[in-house]
């Protein structure tokens, strides 16, 4: 079954590539358990805010690149008047980072 793609616009393309590229860079990132071997990895799950729609972002290293899967959430309205937002899975958007050997030999800590 294909998956469908989530609706952005190209600045929020843009935005959701900066905010990727710029996890993949921090401190707690790279202190996390990111490795290529599939048995022992684990996926790292940030949110961002752009606007008024919430995303979440799966960031996982395979194949010595990152790849980073974008689900929109779906929000709905609680009785204190916060917001309760959902991972919807049904569409996403895959952003990919090549990694050169420096980036590889910090993630994988070899």
């Amino acid at each position: 079954m294909k998956r469908s793609e989530v609706e952005l616009s190209e600045s929020e393309k843009l935005e959701l590539n900066s905010f990727f590229i710029e996890t993949i860079q921090s401190d707690h990132f790279l202190n996390a358990e990111v490795q290529d071997d599939k048995e022992d990895s684990e996926l790292y799950w940030v949110g961002s805010q752009i606007g008024d729609k919430m995303f979440d972002l799966c960031i996982d290293f395979n194949n010595y690149k990152m790849t980073c899967v974008v689900y929109e959430c779906d929000g709905w309205d609680c009785e204190d008047g916060s917001v309760e937002w959902e991972t919807n899975i049904n569409k996403d958007f895959v952003l990919h980072k090549d990694l050169d050997a420096f980036q590889i030999n910090r993630i994988t800590g070899a």
